[in-house]
């Protein structure tokens, strides 16, 4: 008869919301079809989120007028314009999340959140990074086993929500590999 083990397990929740911006939703200028189906649902997980103590991220692009990024798409959420600002559906409490902004440099495209910097110029795995050991530390010996958990929505799952998904699998795979025993990203 096998033995049971009860091992301690520290879970650590991100929430990635992508690209909810109004040049991604009806009359933008890079509108995703039935952009707006998504906006209760992502509401609804930030409510579940704030309540379980997820730690929200909003990724949004938030490129100069003159990019690279144009040569391949029509010209959308520009820095500091209409298009750029968050859907006017969203119910995202300010005090309860971290924004991060990608695409920020001409030469860039911006796609993952992953290339993204928060206001205080912080690239998002140093972010993710710090909180992480930060609540580790805090928690110092009480469990066996760190596990991160990152829930993604968004727009355009194809490119830019796409690719976060496959950056923080990059992320998970890095982070776990420094001591696999206890770090697990699922």
């Amino acid at each position: 008869m096998g033995k049971i083990i009860n091992r301690r397990v520290l879970i650590i929740r991100f929430c990635f919301i992508v690209d909810v911006t109004k040049d991604f939703c009806a009359n933008g200028s890079l509108a995703v079809p039935d952009a707006e189906a998504i906006i209760q649902p992502i509401n609804c997980l930030v409510g579940w989120s704030i309540k379980n103590g997820v730690i929200i991220l909003i990724f949004r692009d938030w490129h100069p007028l003159a990019s690279k990024h144009f040569i391949k798409w029509p010209v959308h959420s520009v820095a500091d314009t209409t298009g750029s600002e968050l859907h006017d559906g969203l119910v995202i409490p300010k005090n309860h999340v971290t924004h991060f902004y990608k695409g920020t440099l001409p030469e860039e495209d911006g796609h993952s959140g992953w290339e993204g910097h928060n206001d205080h110029g912080e690239m998002l795995e140093k972010f993710m990074r710090e909180i992480i050991e930060k609540i580790m530390n805090e928690f110092a010996g009480q469990f066996d086993e760190v596990k991160i958990e990152i829930y993604h929505s968004g727009l355009a799952t194809d490119f830019c929500v796409g690719d976060t998904v496959f950056g923080s699998l990059d992320f998970g795979e890095r982070w776990s590999n420094e001591d696999p025993e206890r770090r697990k990203v699922v």
